[in-house]
């Protein structure tokens, strides 16, 4: 938009009306100006998810139907941004004025005075926890022998399947027992403990000494990232549907816990990413603590990972690792670029180029028009080659392949700012745009990726983003474990809850769930 609003409020049937007496020149000029304005703002009200990068979310209600669902992720930022987007925003959180107290964090303030648990639930079952060998002679002590010194009560969920389904809350009470060894020595059992380490986690602590169970933190991890229920609607759903009352301090402590028992699972889904002989990657916006970063994922066919950071060469490296070696499938972001094996998604274009048909100028409509043909027919080629034996279609489409080169030549030096950026991007991206002409049976676009993003995308519209780094990094473990079970025919529920339980324990965790036979062939 050429045209200011402070310029377009002074001009009225008086202003233009002096102007034709005074300049026609001007007047005309003027009027080109308007009109230019005029056909801009014409075409950004006409964007739609079909011809530009817009959410499919963005339509009128009226005008939705059931094909929006599968279209990209929302929030999608055009891809060819030689800034990467990505002028980092500065935080909108208020800074303290000088002389005035710093502001009061969340939560029990240090020092306070704390509250008991007040809800009394029957207690299902008893489990007695004694000590196996001694600590100083390593004797084994004899079992159901000792002493109780202290215990808890834990409330756990106990889930059906198939042949028995339902839902049971349970509330276990532990007690833990002192042994005294032939050696003089008094022996203690202990429930399990993992102490925080490092910076990553803060000072998330795991631990069996937990009212929340393993069972019932796996239902509150799948209520709150998976149903995008907020800690509060957790807490209230667990009231109405089980009359348990928990604590918002105690859910959100659950769910820390729980993310940092699946970290080294999002390890080795990482490090299965980085094998794969095709990767699909993308990026979105997310907001940290009101500070504008982005959520990364990279994918192949059976894991899937996650990360939150800037949107950098260096995080991309540090996600997929320097060995890589597979296939890419990518938007145009530059940091993708140094990959020499890398495909272009032609969704991306196919959407550009039907704005530009879509415009209210001929010429340029001309541009988008044969821009969509000539992708038509390479489509068709592809689909067709698909069929029969792996074959390289430059050959057979050189005649196509020219005739969108000179058209791109030309639309580079357009006067229209859209036409020339299309031209600039195919020409510039030539190879890894048109490299599936060699090898038709991989993708043609990165809908995979820009659908795993989908419902993460739609968790940061309610939530407005995470509060901390803590938040980020249980978000993206979380969302990493959920979606790799989900590719595997897996219930996330399940195996959520037999990670979360062996890391209490300080066992290791159990294995990924298979690969299906069909997705690993």
């Amino acid at each position: 938009m050429k045209i200011s609003d402070h310029d377009l409020r002074q001009i009225n049937a008086e202003s233009l009306h002096a102007l034709r007496e005074r300049d026609l020149d001007a007047l005309e000029d003027l009027a080109l100006r308007l009109a230019n304005d005029l056909k801009e703002a014409k075409e950004r009200l006409n964007q739609t998810p079909d011809n530009s990068s817009r959410p499919p979310s963005s339509r009128e209600p009226w005008s939705r139907n059931k094909e929006d669902a599968p279209q990209a992720p929302s929030d999608h930022v055009p891809e060819d941004d030689p800034d990467g987007g990505g002028r980092e925003k500065k935080s909108n959180k208020a800074k303290p004025k000088k002389g005035s107290s710093p502001a009061r964090s969340a939560g029990k303030q240090k020092g306070s005075q704390g509250y008991a648990r007040m809800q009394q639930l029957p207690i299902t079952a008893t489990i007695c926890h004694y000590p196996s060998h001694c600590f100083r002679c390593g004797a084994q002590l004899p079992p159901d022998n000792g002493v109780c010194y202290t215990g808890y009560e834990s409330i756990n969920a106990e889930f059906g399947d198939t042949d028995a389904p339902g839902l049971q809350i349970t509330n276990t009470k532990h007690l833990f027992f002192e042994s005294t060894c032939v050696c003089g020595h008094h022996n203690r059992c202990k429930p399990g403990k993992k102490p925080p380490e490092g910076v990553q986690w803060g000072k998330v602590t795991i631990s069996e000494w937990r009212l929340i169970d393993s069972g019932l933190a796996a239902l509150l991890l799948i209520l709150h990232f998976r149903m995008r229920l907020s800690v509060r609607y957790c807490r209230e759903f667990m009231i109405e549907l089980f009359g348990v009352s928990l604590s918002d301090g105690a859910i959100s402590q659950s769910l820390h816990e729980s993310a940092r028992a699946l970290a080294p699972v999002a390890t080795q889904v990482q490090q299965q990413v980085r094998q794969s002989d095709l990767a699909y990657s993308d990026e979105t916006p997310h907001y940290q603590a009101g500070e504008f970063l982005w959520l990364w994922v990279v994918a192949n066919a059976h894991a899937v990972f996650f990360a939150i950071g800037r949107r950098t060469k260096e995080l991309f490296l540090g996600i997929i690792g320097h060995e890589f070696a597979g296939w890419l499938m990518s938007d145009g972001y530059l940091a993708y670029r140094y990959h020499e094996f890398r495909l272009r998604c032609w969704a991306h274009l196919i959407r550009k180029a039907r704005a530009l048909a879509e415009t209210y100028t001929p010429y340029v409509q001309g541009y988008g028009k044969a821009l969509l043909e000539i992708f038509d027919r390479l489509i068709e080629a592809i689909h067709l080659a698909r069929e029969g034996p792996p074959a390289d279609l430059r050959p057979l489409l050189v005649e196509e392949l020219e005739q969108l080169r000179r058209l791109c030549e030309k639309m580079a030096h357009s006067a229209n700012q859209k036409a020339a950026k299309l031209g600039f991007e195919i020409l510039n991206d030539w190879e890894a745009i048109f490299r599936v002409l060699e090898h038709p049976q991989m993708p043609l676009t990165n809908n995979f990726a820009e659908r795993l993003l989908r419902h993460w995308v739609i968790l940061r519209r309610i939530t407005q983003g995470t509060r901390s780094p803590v938040g980020s990094l249980a978000l993206t473990t979380v969302a990493s474990v959920v979606e790799t079970c989900r590719l595997r025919n897996a219930s996330p529920l399940r195996y959520l809850k037999s990670v979360i339980e062996a890391a209490r324990k300080g066992t290791e965790a159990p294995p990924l769930p298979p690969i299906p036979k069909a997705s690993s062939a």
